[in-house]
């Protein structure tokens, strides 16, 4: 009895959708939540919620109150001008806080260590000006390395078109496997958001190499020391050295990230021993 009741509901979900996607599903849910129908946060998935904001709607338009997203109503529920809120007038969001809001449908794909694949939709029906700020976490939903952001991305998205973007960006996760195309990830706060928040805009800023960039994300997100560094391989031996190691200490500090409560500061004296400059050596030596 209970498979039946849980294939009833499969195939009433069925129903309710219609065939529409996440997006239009996005879209229809930002229509009746201008309406008073729809409560609560869109999320591009047809349940009970949806339903009856549906319901609703078709009784307030004459069309029969069955809930689902019919002809009828689909054609009622475009007619529905949804003005553009002005606090999103000539502003800036997040694609965080986008993905948070419901404004953007996002689907992330992984390509390997250096990158992430984005496409954008927007689901509501104005302009956004959209910003992907250095420092933007992707959870991968398959046990790979999360990733982070390494760059910042100013978008224009405009009503029923998508974007398609290519990210710069770090791993996240030392010991798990690198992403390919077939990993997904969902846009989410970091564990250590805080940091990564401060931190990323300034590697950012300051152009520093690649491998300096991912000492100084592994230092912060996974307490890695010089040892944990060489994971990273570059085909010819370890990819992260001494004077990448130690100009990701110095990053980290100047954001307000104490090193010396971190184990990488377990090996300066070695790391004193083997970088290249003596202004490296002097600070290892002085920094306290």
């Amino acid at each position: 009895m209970k498979k039946f009741i849980c294939l009833l509901l499969l195939l009433n979900c069925a129903a309710w959708v219609a065939g529409q996607t996440k997006p239009e599903i996005l879209r229809t849910q930002n229509a009746l939540l201008h309406l008073g129908l729809y409560t609560g946060q869109p999320d591009g998935m047809f349940g009970p919620r949806t339903a009856a904001a549906v319901r609703g709607f078709q009784a307030n338009n004459a069309l029969a109150a069955t809930g689902k997203l019919d002809s009828a109503t689909l054609a009622a529920l475009s007619n529905i001008q949804i003005p553009k809120p002005s606090a999103r007038s000539g502003a800036r969001i997040s694609l965080s806080q986008a993905v948070q809001e419901g404004l953007v449908d996002a689907q992330v794909s992984g390509s390997d260590i250096q990158y992430v694949e984005l496409e954008l939709r927007p689901t509501v029906e104005y302009t956004l000006n959209l910003e992907i700020e250095a420092g933007t976490y992707f959870v991968c939903r398959s046990g790979a390395q999360n990733m982070v952001s390494r760059q910042t991305k100013i978008l224009t998205l405009t009503p029923k078109t998508s974007i398609e973007v290519s990210l710069e960006a770090a791993c996240a996760n030392r010991p798990k496997d690198i992403p390919d195309s077939d990993d997904r990830f969902d846009v989410a706060p970091a564990p250590h958001q805080d940091e990564l928040s401060r931190l990323m805009p300034l590697l950012e800023k300051e152009d520093v190499d690649y491998t300096t960039v991912q000492a100084a994300v592994w230092i912060v997100t996974d307490d890695a020391d010089f040892g944990d560094l060489g994971i990273l391989s570059d085909g010819y031996g370890r990819a992260i050295d001494c004077d990448d190691t130690v100009l990701a200490m110095q990053r980290c500090e100047k954001v307000g990230i104490d090193i010396t409560h971190k184990n990488i500061w377990h090996d300066r004296v070695y790391l004193q021993g083997c970088v290249s400059s003596q202004a490296l050596k002097n600070w290892l030596k002085n920094h306290r």
